[in-house]
């Protein structure tokens, strides 16, 4: 996973590269408490089954979405 550069100055950076400046943005967690808690909650979810094994496979995860959004499954 590659670095991304932050400039102290968004002038001085010319590269033109939308993804990089939105790398630069940071989204705040917001401001209610009830909102955060569930961030958290869902986190600390993940993390929960991750340490159980209790992950689902990439191929079923991707199947799953296709299927979802009516997309082609390769």
């Amino acid at each position: 996973m590659g670095c991304v550069p932050v400039c102290a100055d968004s002038h001085e950076c010319d590269d033109g590269n939308e993804r990089d400046e939105a790398a630069r943005e940071s989204n705040p967690l917001p401001l209610s408490p009830a909102q955060r808690a569930d961030y958290f909650a869902a986190i600390e979810k993940g993390l929960a089954e991750s340490e159980a094994d209790q992950v689902i496979d990439w191929e079923d995860l991707d199947r799953q979405l296709c299927q979802k959004f009516g997309l082609p499954f390769p």
